[in-house]
């Protein structure tokens, strides 16, 4: 198989954008049929990696939720047992931005990391992952819309797997 290596950054630049799925559950009001001004809400989020043969592993998964009219309402920071929320991330450093966001605090967005010490999750190949009842508040009458995509980096051990074994050489002779 020839590969044209130059390729390969590019290939990773457009996998996020083309091969994983993200989506934001429905919203449901704490009182039941209608979201209105100052009531809470509950929504999910999710991200589906592309199955095999397309599919790699992913690591570090960040969720980056926000609303798209701020002035529509508030997400909730939620409890550090579900993920720990931070106001910014330097994807090129791959560091969290900042201090966490105290739980409990009302925003317009935040990045989401659910991994042990603020490194994110893992995304395997054909794998679900959802956050679940992540808060909210509407402020004001009009369009409340939440938005979710995530930052990964592709696991280099699933791209170019280590201590590979090879074909076997033989050569036969017969001995007499």
């Amino acid at each position: 198989m020839a590969i044209n290596l130059a390729d390969l950054r590019e290939a990773v630049r457009n996998y996020l954008s083309t091969q994983v799925e993200c989506m934001v559950t429905s919203i449901v009001p704490a009182v039941p049929n209608a979201l209105s001004p100052n009531e809470r809400f509950t929504f999910s989020v999710q991200a589906h990696n592309a199955p095999a043969p397309l599919g790699i592993a992913l690591r570090n998964v960040r969720y980056h939720v926000q609303l798209t009219n701020p002035s529509s309402g508030r997400l909730i920071v939620p409890s550090r047992t579900v993920a720990t929320a931070y106001p910014t991330f330097d994807t090129q450093s791959q560091a969290p931005g900042r201090a966490p966001i105290p739980v409990g605090t009302e925003v317009t967005e935040y990045f989401l990391f659910t991994g042990a010490n603020s490194d994110g999750a893992r995304l395997d190949v054909g794998e679900t992952d959802s956050i679940l009842n992540l808060p909210g508040r509407a402020l004001a009458l009009g369009l409340l819309e939440v938005r979710v995509n995530i930052f990964a980096d592709p696991d280099f051990g699933f791209l170019f797997p280590s201590n590979q074994l090879s074909r076997d050489g033989r050569r036969s002779v017969q001995v007499v």
